[in-house]
């Protein structure tokens, strides 16, 4: 993700350079994702999963990396 500051008019134009690399960020997506491999009695869940969605007003390409590792803790 690339984030640009700019200004208008007379206060300071910061020109700071926009950061490239991968920065993580958390944004509600309104869809369902999987299927993950897996089954509920598993004690341990681990998957990646990477999304292309396209912006139809845009035509931009934005990808998702879905990505978790998830461990069931013991029963007491």
């Amino acid at each position: 993700m690339t984030r640009t500051t700019t200004a208008t008019g007379t206060c300071d134009n910061l020109h700071k350079k926009p950061k490239t690399d991968k920065q993580p960020f958390t944004i509600p997506l309104e869809q369902q994702f999987g299927p993950f491999t897996g089954t509920v009695r598993d004690k341990k869940l681990k998957d990646k999963q990477v999304l292309k969605m396209r912006n139809e007003r845009t035509d931009e390409v934005t990808e998702y990396a879905i990505e978790f590792d998830l461990e069931r803790p013991e029963a007491k």
